[in-house]
C-alpha cells in the first residue's frame, strides 16, 4: 500500500498529492535561505517494491537541479509552519547582505573620489595663492595680471606686471598724472606704441605745456568692483591728478554680478578651461615675445558668435534682472568716484562698446544662431544709456564711444578678427576721441599739481 501524504490547502492554493506526481512517497521539502534542499536528517529511501535506481533516482535528480539552479521553492505550505518565518527572514537577510555589500562597494568608490578631489582642490588653492592663475576664478584683481618684465610682442611689462612703460611712484613736479584704469582693453591686446594709452599720452602732450603722464593700470579679466580695489592698493600711490574708468559693456555688468568665486570648485574651473576654453580660444592673455598679427583671430568662428549669442542678453529690453546688474556696475563706480575725490583726483567714465553693438553684419550672423532672434527685439543703447544716466547723477562726467565706432565701421574694422578687442585702427580711434573729449571737458591744467 502506497503511504499518503496529506497537505494542509488553503481555499484558494492546494499541493498536488504525490500520487497524482507519480511518486510513492516525498519526504517535505525545506528551504533554506541559501538554496532549497532535502533535509539532510532524512535522506530520501524507496519506497517498499520499488527499484533501487527509479524513485531514489527521481528524487536525487530533482535535489541536484534544485541546488544547481538555486531555485526556491513556491510552495511554502509545504513548509512546517513553525519554520515558515525563519526561512522568509533568512530570504530577507540574504538580500539586505548582497544590497549592504553592493553599496560598500559603491562608498569606497566614491570615498576615493571625494578623497582625491579634495587633495586637488586644496593643491591647487595653494597654487593659486603663491602664483594666481586666470584658470581659477578669483575675486583678487590679480588674476590675469601679468609677470613682472614679462615679454609683450616686442615689449615687456614693468616691475609690477602692467602693459606699461616703467613708472616712478613719487611723481615729478609739474607733471601731470591721468590714470587709466580698466580691463583688457585698458591693457590693450596690441603692442604698446599702437595702443590707445600711449597715443593718448602722445596727443595729450603734444598740446600741454605741462608733461602729461598716462599710466596703463589694465588688468585683463578685471570688473568694476575690482577696479575700485585696484585703485585703493594701487592707484592712488601714484597720485593721480585724473582717474579714468573704462567700461566695457560686453560683459562688465555680467561681471559685476558675479557670484563670490569662493564658492566655485577650482577643479571644476581647471575642467572647464581644459575642455572648453583651451580648445577653442587660439590667442593668449600676455602674447610673449610674438610678432603682432591684425589678423589673426584669437577665436574660431562658431566660438566667437557663440560668445556674442550669450552677451546679447544685456541688449534685451524685457532682461527682467536688468536694474539689479545696473545696480550692481553703478556701486564700485561710486566707490572709485569717492576714493579719487578723497584723493582730490576726478573720476571720468569712458564706456567700451561691445562689437555686437556696431558692426550690424555680426549681429545678423549671431542672430541668426538658434534660437533665431529678430534685431528690432533689441535695444543696442540701453545699458550704455542708463548707467550713463546714473553716472551724470552722481556728478561723473561720461564718454560713450559706440555712436563714433558705429559711424566709422562702415569704412574700417575697428575690432580684431573674431574677437571683441580693438585693433590697430580702433585703438588709434579711442586715443583721437578720448584726446578731443579731454581738451573740450578741460581734462587737465596747463600744469599739474604737486
Amino acid at each position: 500500500m502506497v503511504p499518503r501524504v496529506v497537505h494542509r490547502t488553503s481555499p484558494r492554493l492546494s499541493s498536488p498529492s504525490p500520487a497524482r506526481l507519480g511518486l510513492a512517497a516525498v519526504p517535505a521539502l525545506h528551504c533554506s535561505y541559501r538554496l532549497c534542499h532535502l533535509p539532510p536528517s532524512q535522506p530520501p529511501t524507496p519506497a517498499t517494491g520499488q527499484p533501487q535506481g527509479g524513485l531514489s533516482t527521481k528524487i536525487g535528480s530533482l535535489a541536484s537541479t534544485v541546488k544547481r539552479k538555486f531555485v526556491l521553492i513556491t510552495n511554502v505550505k509545504q513548509i512546517p509552519s513553525s519554520q515558515q518565518g525563519l526561512a522568509a527572514r533568512r530570504v530577507t537577510i540574504v538580500g539586505v547582505s548582497a544590497l549592504w555589500r553592493r553599496l560598500q562597494s559603491v562608498g569606497s568608490v566614491l570615498g576615493v573620489v571625494l578623497v582625491t578631489s579634495t587633495v586637488a582642490e586644496l593643491g591647487l588653492r595653494a597654487v593659486h595663492a603663491l602664483r594666481p592663475s586666470f584658470i581659477f576664478a578669483s575675486e583678487d584683481y590679480n588674476r590675469f595680471r601679468g609677470r613682472p618684465h614679462a615679454p609683450n610682442y616686442q615689449d615687456r611689462l614693468n616691475s609690477r606686471g602692467f602693459n606699461d612703460r616703467e613708472r616712478s611712484i613719487a611723481k615729478a613736479q609739474g607733471t601731470y598724472r591721468v590714470l587709466a584704469i580698466g580691463d583688457s582693453f585698458v591693457f590693450a591686446t596690441v603692442p604698446r606704441e599702437y595702443s590707445f594709452a600711449s597715443l593718448l599720452e602722445r596727443y595729450l602732450n603734444e598740446a600741454s605745456q605741462a608733461a602729461i603722464e598716462v599710466i596703463n593700470l589694465g588688468i585683463p579679466g578685471t570688473a568694476p568692483p575690482q577696479y575700485a580695489e585696484m585703485l585703493r592698493r594701487e592707484g592712488l600711490a601714484y597720485s593721480p591728478d585724473l582717474v579714468l574708468c573704462f567700461v566695457f559693456v560686453g560683459n562688465d555688468f555680467i561681471e559685476s554680478a558675479r557670484p563670490p568665486a569662493r564658492r566655485r570648485s577650482f577643479v571644476v574651473d581647471l575642467l572647464r578651461y581644459l575642455t572648453r576654453v583651451l580648445p577653442a580660444y587660439r590667442g593668449r592673455v600676455i602674447h610673449g615675445p610674438a610678432i603682432y598679427d591684425d589678423e589673426l583671430p584669437n577665436f574660431d568662428r562658431h566660438t566667437y558668435l557663440g560668445l556674442e549669442k550669450a552677451r546679447a542678453a544685456i541688449f534685451d529690453p524685457h532682461l527682467p534682472h536688468f536694474h539689479d546688474l545696473l545696480a550692481q556696475t553703478e556701486e564700485p563706480l561710486g566707490r572709485l568716484q569717492r576714493l579719487a575725490a578723497g584723493a582730490g583726483a576726478p573720476l571720468m567714465v569712458v564706456l567700451v562698446p561691445d562689437e555686437l553693438q556696431v558692426d550690424a553684419q555680426l549681429r545678423r550672423e549671431v542672430l541668426a544662431l538658434p534660437p533665431a532672434q529678430d534685431d528690432a527685439d533689441f535695444d543696442w543703447d540701453r545699458p550704455n544709456r542708463e548707467l550713463a544716466e546714473r553716472m551724470t547723477a552722481l556728478g561723473v562726467p561720461v564718454l560713450d564711444l559706440t555712436a563714433a565706432f558705429r559711424a566709422a565701421a562702415g569704412q574700417q574694422r575697428l575690432y580684431r578678427l573674431n574677437d571683441s578687442h580693438w585693433n590697430l585702427a580702433g585703438n588709434a580711434l579711442a586715443a583721437q576721441l578720448l584726446a578731443d573729449w579731454l581738451r573740450a571737458e578741460g581734462g587737465w591744467p596747463k600744469t599739474g599739481r604737486k
